[in-house]
């Protein structure tokens, strides 16, 4: 269990860890925090907002009364991103991450195109956590389904100088395959949507959305966590 001290926690550049040396963290490309204060904007301007379609603010990861939205798991219910601000140069490295509850139905937590093939992350049906693969609609998944009801932040990277695909849970890598070198990221699509795609509707919690355009390991994935962090109590238990 990792134990996390909710205080001033650590500025983009660089990161002392306890190892006692510098972990660089990047700036992300996008980071929604998706609460009471920013609603669907992106936390420093740099984008376009998102555009909300039937969720509502509801309690976050950090017991904040609106640090979160909830999707109802209807064809109603998503948030929508323009991507003519949120594409990236092909092939290319990416991160995806937030926290999610998941409430009981499978559905994506952010997923590039709405018919066609792009990349994201899932709940799929079994309720496991899973990145859709980048050029043809491959799932890379979890061992273990999340629990319903409860918190858990997790993420996906893929490395497109190694091939490495990698699946992590609260900062833990939980998963890893090699997918081969400079996949496509397939982002290029009129809008990113987030609790739809199709006929498959996300039901639960999302909070704290962020893309880097890199593959962050797990230290720096544990650092974007705690950049997050809201003084809300003495400590957050990461299980």
């Amino acid at each position: 269990m990792v134990m996390l001290l909710l205080s001033k926690l650590f500025s983009n550049y660089p990161v002392l860890n306890n190892a006692n040396y510098f972990l660089v963290l990047p700036e992300p490309f996008a980071f929604y925090p998706l609460d009471g204060e920013y609603k669907a904007a992106e936390k420093e301007n740099r984008h376009s907002p998102g555009i909300l379609h039937t969720v509502d603010l509801t309690v976050g990861p950090y017991n904040e009364s609106t640090g979160a939205y909830k999707f109802f798991g209807n064809n109603k219910s998503y948030i929508e991103f323009p991507t003519d601000v949120l594409q990236v140069s092909q092939p290319q490295s990416i991160t995806l991450m937030c926290w999610v509850q998941p409430g009981g139905q499978d559905g994506p937590l952010f997923n590039y195109a709405q018919t066609d093939h792009g990349v994201g992350i899932w709940i799929n049906l079994t309720g496991k956590f899973c990145y859709h693969e980048i050029t043809n609609g491959q799932e890379f998944h979890t061992d273990a389904s999340l629990a319903v009801g409860e918190w858990v932040h997790v993420a996906a990277t893929y490395n497109h100088k190694t091939g490495e695909n990698s699946l992590y849970i609260n900062g833990v890598l939980t998963k890893s395959l090699n997918i081969d070198l400079a996949h496509l990221i397939t982002t290029n699509f009129p809008k990113a949507l987030m609790g739809v795609k199709r006929d498959r509707y996300f039901k639960g919690k999302i909070a704290q959305m962020k893309r880097y355009d890199a593959a962050l390991d797990g230290a720096q994935i544990m650092a974007a966590i705690n950049q997050g962090i809201k003084l809300v109590g003495k400590y957050i238990t990461l299980k």
